[in-house]
């Protein structure tokens, strides 16, 4: 019952962890966003802090949600809403 909700939060730490220094790197080059200066900040550590406290939410968000998972319409309509 748990495994589902606990793939999807890896899942989604990984791309956050992974993927937000690329799209950085790839919106400060383009010249639509001229205008953004990059600041000190925003760091490897300071990601993965981040990253871990929203994962705490989201797993806190489906144990709270998880008796009303057993109702069978909410099965489906619950996970994408976490």
């Amino acid at each position: 019952m748990l495994l589902i909700p606990l793939i999807s939060i890896i899942l989604l730490v990984f791309i956050a962890f992974t993927t937000v220094p690329t799209i950085v790197k790839v919106v400060v080059r383009q010249h639509t966003y001229k205008d953004l200066e990059r600041k000190k900040g925003g760091g490897l550590f300071g990601s993965f802090v981040y990253t871990i406290w929203s994962a705490l939410i989201c797993l806190a968000l489906v144990m709270l949600t998880l008796p009303v998972r057993w109702i069978p319409p909410l099965v489906a309509v619950l996970p994408p809403l976490l």
